[in-house]
């Protein structure tokens, strides 16, 4: 920790630390799938503006956020899972605004706490020299959606988190993959063999000392054979000639490695024990819990991943914790993209709020901006099945246009192949729901019978 100020202490957090974190986020694979998930499920339908219908000629087209804000939105996800911390910057393409996050590893952000406890952020750029009392101008860190680091710079994100079981499941692959190659070229240990006092080996030591002036004196330093031994070299002999000229299944890898793999031993030495390490019997199991933490901490549930014998489909719970999970994702992102659009866009908000309040009484201004402010939202996705909107529509809880509107996301469909003419009448609703309909009158209308009259009437049946 740093003292840029005596009443004020400042931690850093280095753009090797956020380069680590991303590159532990993208390179594991699980991690990897549960992020893909997460955006594909968000963001399926985009993002769009709510704003009141009296705004006109705003900056933000739907063609620039679909271009740069969706990406930008992704950003954030990303952001947040690895940092805790969003550091956005934003620039002019094609006369409007952009925001974006700066690339890991070109960015360090400070910690700055001041003697009442207060904390705030401060984003600096690696292009210069960093001066702790110059910040990286137009360039903010947004927090408070429950990651935010310590003040001495240790951070709570989830893949802080889980850097200690990703870093533990990557050592146990290497080593997996060590264990491997050492099985199927394994070292083999040489032991030298027992030897009688009296006994005479055909060969020479390595070690002996040899008097050649005394060799043919000496008749222990002179080769002895007998009919046995003079079968087996010729023995020996046909196997090497066998290798060499391919006359075996595998001649192809013995003609090229029956040499290379010959290595004569010295007489008083034979092959002993071969090492061969053990394959671990819990390595399922390990990967298993540490996918089913990664899962946990992200908040996607294993069994929408893999479906194996040992997790079971319990499909009310994956559902309504992978609904939670998007609730969360979709109010901060779309909180986010918000407060954005308000830094970037603040004089046209200013000026356009400022015309029309000039009408508006002073008790109902907050009222009145609070209605007004423009705000970038994700679109609702109904997490119910299409049997349950059909009872809302027939019900009359929610009108053709929702329904429709509902329906076609569930359908991952675009919204303008709905018909803005409703087929169904009031009485077909009716009907479809079993509601009994009284006969034509003498103007040939029909109308439900009273619940108590379709009481009496199907009891006297």
């Amino acid at each position: 920790m740093l003292k840029s100020n005596p009443k004020e202490s400042r931690a850093i957090i280095t753009a090797a630390k956020i380069l680590s974190l991303r590159s532990t986020y993208f390179n594991n694979a699980f991690v990897y799938i549960c992020r893909n998930l997460i955006h594909s499920k968000i963001f399926e339908n985009g993002l769009c503006m709510s704003t009141n219908k009296e705004c006109k000629n705003n900056p933000l087209t739907q063609h620039m956020m679909d271009m740069y804000w969706v990406p930008f939105a992704k950003s954030i996800v990303d952001s947040i899972l690895c940092v805790g911390l969003v550091p956005f910057r934003y620039k002019k393409v094609d006369s409007s605004y952009v925001p974006y996050v700066p690339e890991a590893g070109t960015y360090e952000i400070h910690i700055v706490t001041d003697k009442e406890g207060f904390v705030r952020y401060e984003f600096f750029s690696n292009d210069k020299p960093i001066d702790i009392n110059k910040p990286t101008p137009n360039a903010f860190v947004l927090s408070g959606f429950g990651y935010n680091p310590e003040r001495n710079g240790q951070l709570n994100s989830t893949i802080s988190c889980l850097y200690p079981i990703i870093r533990f499941n990557s050592d146990l692959h290497d080593f997996a993959i060590m264990a491997e190659k050492l099985r199927s070229n394994p070292p083999i240990i040489m032991q030298k063999k027992q030897e009688a006092a009296t006994e005479q080996e055909e060969g020479l030591h390595y070690d002996a000392y040899i008097d050649s002036d005394a060799v043919k004196l000496n008749s222990h330093n002179q080769f002895q054979r007998d009919k046995q031994d003079i079968e087996r070299l010729r023995n020996q002999h046909r196997l090497f000639l066998a290798a060499i000229e391919g006359r075996d299944p595998m001649r192809t890898s013995n003609q090229d490695t029956a040499l290379k793999n010959m290595v004569p031993l010295p007489s008083q030495y034979s092959v002993g024990t071969v090492l061969a390490p053990n394959a671990r019997t819990d390595f399922v199991s390990i990967q298993r819990l540490n996918q089913e933490t990664i899962c946990a901490m992200i908040g996607v549930p294993r069994s929408m991943i893999i479906n194996d014998s040992v997790t079971r489909a319990d499909i009310q719970g994956s559902h309504d914790v992978f609904r939670q999970t998007l609730i969360h994702w979709k109010k901060n992102i779309a909180n986010i993209l918000t407060k954005v659009y308000h830094v970037i866009y603040e004089e046209y908000e200013v000026s356009r709020l400022a015309k029309k309040s000039k009408k508006r009484k002073r008790n109902n201004l907050d009222l009145f901006v609070k209605d007004s402010m423009t705000r970038i939202e994700i679109p609702t996705v109904p997490y119910v099945s299409n049997d349950e909107l059909r009872s809302l529509y027939l019900q009359g809880i929610i009108s053709w246009k929702y329904y429709g509107e509902y329906m076609l996301r569930n359908a991952s469909l675009p919204l303008d192949i709905l018909k803005s003419k409703e087929e169904w009448s009031k009485d077909d609703r009716k009907e479809f729901m079993g509601v009994a309909l009284k006969p034509p009158d003498s103007e040939g209308a029909t109308k439900a019978l009273p619940m108590a009259q379709q009481g009496s009437s199907s009891s006297s049946k």
